[in-house]
């Protein structure tokens, strides 16, 4: 075989480039030249570019030589160390019969022609790793004569012995930390080499943005070279690692390298965040994942370790380059799956943060909302996912602007989808935001948000937006083919006012198998449309409340909550208080407070619709304030509906009242609105005192054409009316339901309801709700105070920010009441300014009863009964199963009167063993006194029974153990 072949390319030393960095060339020149110098870090690093510096920095002669694949075989790895120490020292030829093995001839003539220091820079060395060559320069690394200094660069650890040299001292190591570019260094790097100076604020944002990693500043400069300081400036917030040049690089130079089955785990597995090799085979149910990460971290691909190998991660540049190919692999849905997998992982290994990242990724929402309270994160204080964790991070940007627009907060969804796209310089993932917020923009309400075309020429959605605005005959005829193009139709029917035909275009998309969103919206348009006719089927309060569950359990929150809003108005329909009046005149709250201005605009209206029939006060002002919410939206369709059924609701004369309705009749006949029409026309037969038959004919024609002679009915005053129209007057309100069933709570060991025997779910109840009907039932029969209530659950709200929120609340807990046969009404009862729990007769309260046997049991003993006392004080440990309303934790109403009733129960089991004992039942006695000391280890007298106790019956190994329980009891007192 012939010699190897010499490339003097490899052999030369680079030009001098970049920043000298004397954080790392000071402490490298004062060390001496014994000893091995390895320059560790992934690619990208600048290992190259400190190398030529550290190279320029000695005197004497310097040998370089960058290392590729071709060198695997010791002969031409030899051949080419030859080349390059003879270049830089003069070594002399080999003789003509080389012998068999090339490395010893070279150190030995390495050995007689070194007379002067020299240093040896070997890069790229990671080109030979585990080859013939690498074990070969091992041997010439212990044998190779003390003049010489070698420098090695490498993406990973060399295989030589590098222990022994580390322990022995003559190991030197410069890793990817150190070479990572610290903030004053990335302000001389732009000032010296780049020629373009950042400031000390944009530097700074730029080290965290990169990480301080060579390759990404310098592609940040290749990209910006040609814009303004500020612009230079405006773009450190869209890199942040995540530059498309930044992906090529790693594409090109890190992943390409890797066999299929190493880069399908780093995608997989990158969804982990905090990565151990359990939680790595957990997910891919595999084994192994531990040498995996290890054999990453040792070839430095961008995978590091800060605790000696147990957890791992990788660089964020590589994390955000592989979610991108996990999404464009696996899809949207595939994508969310392998998310949800790790967040469960992570959760069950307590990596919190971790796993609240991984949750949003897989839009879990329930669960980052759960992960952000068990943080003592306040409900309604920060977004479900906290900010801080979404201001870098493309990813957890995109899905909080989703969360934002299925919350209904679309000017902030807008905004958040231009926040995402600007953080990820990926063509398909910006192309996907722009996408998606250009269908949010359609409904945007903010002046500050840009309109935008919906997506795609005719969309479902812009469809019906552009219905808000005014309705053209083609956006009402019959939709073939998709449910999306139905649900259109049936909508702009409804807004047009034509009930009839939004029923039968709406009613077979409730049963048709489809997109959840397009069944959902189709129930809610449909239930609105069957009740403006009145029709048999149209929704009640029952089906409102199951929309609202389905729609949270799809992931709606927005329409969830308009649903939770019309149930309001449904059962104040069924039963009108004036309590229901002041919860319907708050409906829009909720909304508001979500950004939700949609939701606030269509509750409102329908709020003063509800209060109008049933006898509110100032109903024209909140039909006022309904047709303002839908101005500022655009939505002049609407706005129409507000004036009509605000013109019922006003005391205007006869002439003012004619010419409101003729102004509304000749808008709803340019906009497309036959529904309006048909109420303004009978607005002004009636309200004026017209006697224009025709025009009172024409009315209830239209009326009749459009299914709305029902709604018309419902709204008229109770007065004579002109031709066509009926006499009618006010309906008459529903009968309430009578009180029936007998009710039990159980507060001791966790809050549970119960009618006739059967529990009553709770689970529709919020939080907030359900804590103050656990509260309520401490005190039933008693009158509690409105403010009382509010600073015990909403102490953050002022009093008309907490009256609303407890009327809302009261609202909801007298509903399940009524679902479960009770009258709300009649059980939570307002007087003036308090509330009472006033429970049907018959009914039950565990607290209620166990303090009364305690009474019981405190007379039977001032009596001298003692076989009743104790009987009575069985029955108050009988109730007693656990501490009072474990759910509610330390809230002050309810820590205090917990640790009352437990000691109160420790007092009366200690009592009863006395009593037992008495009463020569050792058994009773026994268990008694037992409950005392789990309750109250504190209590001398039943610590004394059960010693006496095991003595009497001879155990005195069981006697001495609860002696010394005692004596260590007593102690924690500080008792002798």
């Amino acid at each position: 075989m012939g010699a190897p072949i010499i490339l003097a390319e490899k052999l030369r030393r680079p030009e001098l480039s970049g920043l000298s960095r004397p954080r790392l060339e000071r402490p490298w020149l004062a060390a001496s030249g014994r000893g091995l110098d390895l320059v560790v870090a992934p690619p990208g690093s600048g290992k190259t570019t400190l190398l030529a510096h550290l190279a320029a920095l000695v005197a004497e002669p310097v040998a370089w030589y960058r290392v590729t694949a071709d060198e695997a075989a010791e002969a031409a790895f030899t051949a080419h160390l030859a080349r390059t120490l003879h270049e830089a020292v003069g070594l002399v030829s080999p003789p003509d019969e080389a012998g068999d093995d090339p490395m010893t001839d070279l150190l030995a003539r390495l050995d007689a022609a070194l007379v002067t220091p020299c240093l040896l820079v070997l890069d790229d060395l990671h080109e030979i790793s585990g080859s013939p060559a690498e074990r070969a320069l091992e041997r010439f690394v212990a044998l190779r004569p003390p003049m010489l200094r070698i420098v090695i660069g490498s993406r990973r650890q060399p295989g030589i012995n590098v222990s022994r040299l580390r322990v022995s001292g003559l190991l030197r190591e410069i890793t990817g930390d150190d070479l990572r570019f610290r903030s004053w260094e990335v302000e001389e790097l732009f000032v010296g080499v780049f020629g373009e100076p950042l400031s000390p604020e944009s530097a700074a944002a730029l080290t965290r943005r990169t990480g301080g990693w060579a390759a990404a500043l310098q592609l940040f400069h290749l990209a910006t070279a040609a814009r303004s300081a500020a612009e230079r400036a405006q773009v450190i917030t869209d890199l942040g690692g995540r530059s498309r040049l930044i992906r090529s690089y790693l594409t090109r130079n890190v992943l390409a390298e890797l066999p299929e089955d190493r880069r399908t785990f780093l995608v997989r597995t990158s969804t982990l965040g905090t990565l151990t090799g359990e939680l790595c085979d957990a997910l891919l149910e595999i084994t192994g994942s531990a040498l995996i990460l290890d054999d990453l971290e040792q070839r430095q691909l961008f995978t590091t370790s800060d605790d000696d190998g147990h957890t791992f991660r990788y660089h964020e540049v590589l994390r955000t380059h592989l979610e991108l190919a996990l999404a464009e692999e696996y899809g949207t849905a595939g994508a969310r799956a392998w998310y949800s997998r790790s967040a469960a992982l992570l959760e069950a290994a307590g990596e919190q943060r971790a796993a609240l990242r991984a949750h949003a990724r897989a839009e879990d929402w329930p669960a980052v909302a759960r992960l952000v309270r068990e943080w003592k994160v306040e409900a309604g204080t920060e977004p479900p996912l906290p900010a801080r964790m979404v201001e870098t991070d493309p990813w957890l940007a995109l899905v909080e602007a989703r969360r934002l627009l299925r919350g209904g907060a679309v000017a902030a969804a807008v905004l958040a989808f231009r926040r995402a796209e600007n953080l990820l310089d990926e063509p398909e993932f910006q192309q996907g935001c722009r996408r998606e917020r250009a269908a949010a923009a359609v409904w945007a309400t903010d002046s500050g948000v840009e309109r935008a075309a919906p997506p795609g020429q005719g969309h479902w959605a812009g469809r019906i937006r552009s219905a808000t605005r005014a309705i053209a005959a083609p956006a009402l005829q019959p939709a073939a083919g998709r449910p999306e193009e139905s649900l259109a139709t049936g909508v702009s029917a409804l807004l047009a006012g034509d009930l009839r035909a939004a029923t039968s275009t709406l009613d077979p998309l409730t049963t048709v198998a489809g997109p959840p969103t397009i069944t959902l919206l189709a129930r809610c348009a449909l239930a609105v449309a069957q009740t403006l006719a009145g029709s048999a089927a149209a929704g009640s309060a029952d089906s409102w409340g199951q929309l609202a569950a389905d729609a949270d359990a799809d992931g709606l929150p927005w329409l969830a909550r308009l649903a939770r809003g019309l149930h309001e108005v449904m059962m104040m329909s069924q039963d009108p208080q004036d309590w229901r009046l002041a919860v319907c005149a708050a409906l829009p709250d909720d909304c508001d407070q979500a950004g939700d201005a949609w939701g606030a605009a269509v509750l409102r209206l329908a709020g003063a619709v509800a209060q109008h029939i049933f006898g509110g006060v100032e109903v024209a002002q909140q039909f006022a304030e309904a047709a303002g919410r839908f101005a500022a939206l655009d939505a002049p369709v609407l706005g129409l509906w507000a004036d009509v059924l605000g013109l019922f609701a006003t005391h205007r004369s006869a002439t003012d009242a004619a010419t409101a309705a003729d102004s509304l009749v000749r808008e709803a006949r340019k906009r497309g609105v036959p529904g309006v029409e048909a109420l303004a026309l009978a607005a002004g037969a009636v309200l004026s005192g017209s006697s224009d038959q025709r025009q009172a004919r024409a009315a209830d024609e239209l009326a009749g054409r459009c299914g709305l002679r029902a709604a018309v009915l419902a709204l008229m005053p109770p007065s004579p009316v002109v031709g066509g129209l009926a006499a009618i007057s006010n309906p008459v309100p529903p009968q309430r339901v009578a009180v029936s069933g007998r009710v039990q709570l159980r507060c001791f060991g966790g809050f549970r309801m119960d009618v006739d025997g059967h529990r009553v779910d709770l689970s529709s109840l919020r939080p907030r709700s359900c804590a103050l009907l656990r509260l309520m039932a401490l005190s039933p029969g008693k009158d509690l105070h409105r403010e009382w209530l509010i600073e015990a659950l909403w102490p953050e709200a002022d009093l008309v920010a907490g009256t609303r929120r407890l009327q809302v609340a009261i609202s909801s807990i007298r509903q399940v009441f009524e679902h479960a046969g009770i009258s709300g009404a009649d059980t939570l009862r307002r007087h003036g300014d308090t509330y009472q729990l006033a429970l049907p007769t018959g009914s039950t309260v565990d607290v209620v009863d166990f303090e009364r046997a305690i009474a019981a049991a405190d007379t039977a003993a001032r009596r001298g009964d003692v076989a009743g006392a104790a009987g009575s004080r069985d029955r108050a440990l009988a109730l007693y199963q656990g501490d009072l309303l474990p759910e509610d934790g330390s809230t002050d109403p309810i820590v205090g009167t917990r640790d009352r009733l437990r000691l109160a129960a420790a007092a009366v089991a200690a009592a009863a063993a006395a009593e037992h004992a008495r009463l020569a039942d050792p058994d009773r006695a026994m268990t008694a006194a037992r409950r005392a000391v789990e309750l109250d280890p504190y209590q001398d007298p039943p610590w004394r029974l059960i010693i006496d106790m095991h003595e009497a019956a001879g155990d005195a190994s069981a006697a001495e153990r609860a002696r010394q329980e005692h004596v260590r009891v007593r102690a924690e007192l500080g008792v002798g």
